[in-house]
């Protein structure tokens, strides 16, 4: 029962892991790597993203600002 459930893990894991959700098998090490790879790269898009965020709300913060000064002088 406990290895069938383990295979079952591992083909789910298989599917949802771009690169080889086309393979029909691959080796579990494979599987294991490449869900690591591919969970540090979405970590690590997941960061970038953040900090594009913040710097977006820099760029709004320092926008409505001006704005705010521009509209005063009228």
């Amino acid at each position: 029962m406990r290895r069938v459930d383990l295979r079952n893990a591992f083909e789910e894991l298989r599917v949802l892991v771009p690169g080889l959700c086309d393979k029909d098998k691959a080796p579990k090490v494979e599987i294991l790597r490449k869900a690591s790879e591919h969970c540090y790269s979405v970590t690590q898009r997941g960061r970038l993203l953040e900090q594009e965020k913040e710097r977006q709300k820099r760029l709004q913060g320092e926008l409505k600002k001006r704005l705010a000064s521009l509209q005063r002088r009228n």
